[in-house]
Order: C-alpha cells, then sequence, then structure tokens
C-alpha cells in the first residue's frame, strides 16, 4: 500500500470506520487525540452487540488487535487492549463479559495506575486494575473456592516492560458477583530475587525494555514457567531498566494451597521455541520490523 493511500485511511472520519478498523486506530493512530476518539467510540459500540446473549459464542476473529481470552469453564470472556499515550506510555482497558439468558453483563476495566511498582500486598477492586493486556487464563481452586490465574503484559514505558500473574477471584454474595484482583494463593517469599515480607497477591516481573522476557504456561507440565530476571551488575539491583533473563528459569506449580515457586528448573528443550503471540497478548497484530 502507498504513503498516499495510508495518509488518505487516517483521515477518515472514525465514525465511519468498521468495527475492526476502529479496534485497529486505537492502537495504530497518528494522534493521541485519534487514539482516544476511536476507543470511546469502540466501547460505545462493541458494547452493544456484546450485551446480547448470542454474541457471547462468538470468536469476533476480525479484532485482531484486541486480545480476546475466554476461561477454561467457559464462566466469561475477559477482553483488553492497550492506547498508546504521550510519551511513551499505555492505557489500557479491557471488558469482561458474563453470559445472561437475557442480556450479558459487562464489567469495564481502565487502568488507574502509572506506579513504577504497583501494588501487590492486597486484592484490588475493578476501579483500581493495575491495566495489561491478558494473553492466558488458568483455572484453578483451592478450600472450595475457585480463582482465574491470569498472565499479563504490559508496555509500561520507553524503559521497562512487565508481566503480571495475577489473579481473578469472583464471589457470589447476595446474588451480587463480587470481583477482586489478587488472592494471597502464591507461596514464596522471594521473587526474581527480591525478598518478599508478606505474602503477595500477585507477582510481578519487570525488565529493560531492549529485552525479551518469558512468561508462559507450560502445557506439557501443567505450571507457570518463566525467565528468571537479574541486573546486569549487583549495583543496579532495583534499577529495572537494567534487568534481563539470565538464562535460569523459574516455575509456579501448583499444589492444594496454592502456587508454589521452584527456582532454578530445568525447562523443556522447546522453551525457546516462538511463541505466538510473542510478548504481546493473544489477538493483537506482529511488531513492526
Amino acid at each position: 500500500m502507498s504513503l498516499s493511500l495510508l495518509g488518505q485511511s487516517s483521515l477518515k472520519p472514525a465514525a465511519e470506520l468498521p468495527i475492526d478498523s476502529l479496534a485497529l486506530r486505537i492502537l495504530t493512530g497518528v494522534t493521541e487525540e485519534e487514539r482516544m476518539e476511536a476507543n470511546v467510540l469502540f466501547l460505545e459500540r462493541i458494547s452493544d452487540s456484546l450485551r446480547q446473549p448470542a454474541s457471547y459464542s462468538l470468536a469476533f476473529d476480525e479484532l485482531k488487535s484486541v486480545s480476546r481470552l475466554r476461561s477454561p469453564d467457559d464462566a466469561f470472556c475477559l477482553w483488553t487492549w492497550q492506547l498508546t499515550r504521550r510519551g511513551g506510555r499505555f492505557h489500557h482497558q479491557g471488558i469482561l463479559i458474563f453470559p445472561g439468558e437475557e442480556r450479558n453483563r459487562l464489567i469495564f476495566l481502565s487502568d488507574t495506575t502509572d506506579e513504577f511498582r504497583p501494588e501487590w500486598r492486597k486484592p484490588l477492586k475493578v476501579e483500581d486494575w493495575l491495566g495489561c493486556i491478558y494473553y492466558h487464563i488458568e483455572r484453578v481452586k483451592t478450600d472450595g473456592e475457585v480463582y482465574y490465574t491470569l498472565l499479563g503484559y504490559d508496555q509500561h514505558d520507553l524503559r521497562t516492560r512487565r508481566k503480571f500473574i495475577d489473579i481473578l477471584h469472583i464471589q457470589e454474595v447476595d446474588d451480587r458477583r463480587m470481583i477482586r484482583f489478587g488472592a494471597p494463593i502464591f507461596y514464596t517469599d522471594i521473587f526474581q530475587g527480591e525478598t518478599l515480607d508478606e505474602r503477595p497477591y500477585r507477582l510481578l516481573m519487570q525488565y529493560s525494555a531492549r529485552f525479551s522476557a518469558m512468561l508462559r504456561w507450560d502445557e506439557k507440565e501443567d505450571r507457570i514457567i518463566m525467565d528468571h530476571l537479574s541486573p546486569k551488575d549487583a549495583k543496579m539491583k532495583g534499577m529495572y531498566q537494567f534487568y534481563g533473563p539470565d538464562f535460569t528459569y523459574d516455575a509456579l506449580e501448583w499444589s492444594k494451597k496454592g502456587w508454589v515457586l521452584e527456582e532454578g528448573v530445568k525447562p523443556e528443550s522447546d522453551i525457546n521455541a516462538p511463541i505466538v503471540p510473542p510478548d504481546r497478548g493473544e489477538g493483537l497484530p506482529p511488531k513492526k520490523p
């Protein structure tokens, strides 16, 4: 496609775009104003569709720039996407979709924090969502409670990237659905070289934007496996813009009580094989060269 055609396309009013092009403009719009306008219009249009019961079974494959996950037990769908802000930062949005007979229930997510190290010591309400693009869901159960383990990616800023291991906990209270992110089901007092003085409600990997870091579900071993991250110099501990993989691996193994960290695990021989989509979350277009 020629540059002239690309320029003409970007000038087309957002209100005239089909829903898939509108979703893509959120990611690729030339200006922040253009991206924000597309985001507002996308939310308005897609919400009407998602509330219809018949929509719950649809794949929406045309929305290539939106991660669309379905829980293993089909209890909900979880959509997430990102919008580039000025200064190399990112804003995340999401929708939790619960099926209904007459109308699906939608819960909207919008990240609210720019903290360099987000809160890990307590559960968070929907309105306090940290914000990322989720690319995997695992259902686990302990003490009669069901928890959904979420793997997510946050492009964060020009210097660092982040990956989350978080928990989605859904409870029915007085015919109301109470949703919290995070739960104290991680059993470790150290993670990525940092000592944890309390049991964490979520785990965070933070590393240099110059590197990629692996965090994925290991189907063969039924566990979460990840790169171990270290600074290139011990004097740089806590300066995450200098962190990267040190060619060792850790894993979270599920036990009856929760996730238990195992350090220095031996990965499968194909651990470095390409993972689709790499480092960005399900359903997003490939990075530009």
